[in-house]
């Protein structure tokens, strides 16, 4: 495999274990794979500083820090999940970080239903959930390309004593038996991906805007929207990828594009 010359020197600093061909893939035809890392994002912006123009993948079976959500980390004991990051390029004119976000949500959530034969929720702003617990995470960065980092248990997470050693937290194995091979999930994951990325580099948003909506299951909903500078309560009105449209408590309709929001607490009523 012949890799393009800003590639070659990365290569023999970062030392990647092994960088897999795809054969057949349409967008990201190789994965840079690393037995631990610090973490995925991290390998994954020195790729996209060389090379911004460029697909690359890199996944690893531990990190050591792992970044989460606002600082936090992700944790996963060595092989039980997926560790994986993605670069693309953000030249294009719908490059935002809800549509990147959307894009990943969907193709996790299809796939972790694949597996689990269950319905998994997508929890604003980036988080997959099955049955309230959080099975998947996803951080998107901007810098010289997109940089999506995906964090997926795979494997029954440990436990300490009697305590998991993460709280609130789930895996596809906890559904799921025998849980899934994780060469399995990487491909499930990527050949999605690739599939909603063919789609929307046609123009077509529709098929994504749909998913995203159903898997958040908030549409006609009473929530709690948080912003950087309000909490505001009232109903969801309607879900685009270009604005959320919320129905206040006093019968106003309010828009707000999706990277003001921050979280969106459902609010359960009774009947």
């Amino acid at each position: 495999m012949s890799l393009p010359s800003p590639l070659v020197s990365i290569q023999e600093r970062l030392r990647p274990d092994r960088i897999r061909e795809r054969p057949g893939a349409k967008v990201f035809t190789t994965v840079w794979e690393f037995e631990t890392t610090s973490s995925t994002s991290t390998i994954a912006q020195e790729l996209a500083a060389s090379n911004p123009t460029q697909f690359h993948v890199v996944t690893a079976l531990e990190q050591s820090r792992g970044r989460g959500q606002h600082g936090r980390s992700w944790a996963s004991a060595k092989g039980h999940g997926l560790l994986i990051s993605l670069v693309m390029p953000k030249d294009r004119p719908w490059s935002r970080p809800s549509i990147w976000c959307a894009w990943c949500a969907t193709a996790l959530a299809d796939l972790v239903s694949h597996h689990t034969s269950l319905t998994p929720q997508i929890k604003w702003p980036n988080d997959i959930l099955i049955e309230g617990r959080k099975v998947a995470g996803i951080l998107v960065e901007q810098s010289a390309a997109v940089v999506a980092g995906i964090g997926l248990n795979i494997l029954p997470i440990p436990s300490s004593g009697d305590q998991p050693l993460w709280a609130n937290a789930c895996s596809i194995g906890d559904f799921a038996t025998p849980p899934p091979l994780l060469e399995e999930v990487t491909e499930g994951l990527l050949q999605r991906l690739e599939t909603a990325w063919i789609k929307m580099e046609s123009g077509n948003f529709q098929d994504l805007e749909i998913h995203f909506s159903r898997g958040l299951g908030i549409s006609g909903r009473r929530v709690l929207l948080e912003t950087a500078r309000e909490n505001l309560s009232g109903r969801i009105h309607s879900i685009r990828l270009e604005e959320i449209r919320c129905e206040t408590e006093n019968g106003a309709i309010r828009s707000f594009a999706p990277e003001e929001i921050l979280h969106i607490y459902p609010i359960e009523e009774e009947f």
